[in-house]
């Protein structure tokens, strides 16, 4: 990410905050979640101009789109990273609204990469290549 982005970080109350909705996660909306992300990365790719953190962003949700799509021996916990973090990717309307130019999606990025690290933590043997 560049300089400026990555002055961006998630705080411990922000942290907090993500865990209990993670752990509120209803993984029968599993499907849905997973159906929206195609149209959702496509929006983002279209978009002119690409910063690094949103080619970095659409890389990490592509990586957690084949993990989720692809292991079935992901536990619950990490199913329910992963749809918290697409659930916050799709949402137009979260923390800094993706409809403003430029800095839309770096709250998408930060979340998301911070779930990317905490699945790699846990259980990077799925990110081998």
């Amino acid at each position: 990410m560049e300089n400026r982005e990555k002055n961006f970080q998630l705080t411990v109350e922000d942290k907090k905050r993500y865990e209990k909705w993670i752990r509120n996660i209803d993984l029968s909306s599993k499907e849905t979640l997973i159906n929206n992300i195609p149209w959702k990365l496509e929006l983002l790719r279209s978009l002119p101009d690409l910063k690094s953190f949103q080619v970095e962003l659409i890389n990490d949700i592509s990586a957690l789109y084949n993990l989720i799509t692809t292991r079935k021996d992901l536990n619950d916990f990490a199913q329910r990273r992963i749809l918290f973090s697409f659930q916050y990717f799709y949402e137009i309307e979260d923390e800094i609204p993706d409809k403003l130019p430029w800095v839309g999606y770096l709250d998408d990025a930060v979340v998301v990469r911070w779930v990317m690290d905490s699945l790699i933590a846990d259980h990077g043997k799925y990110f081998e290549t």
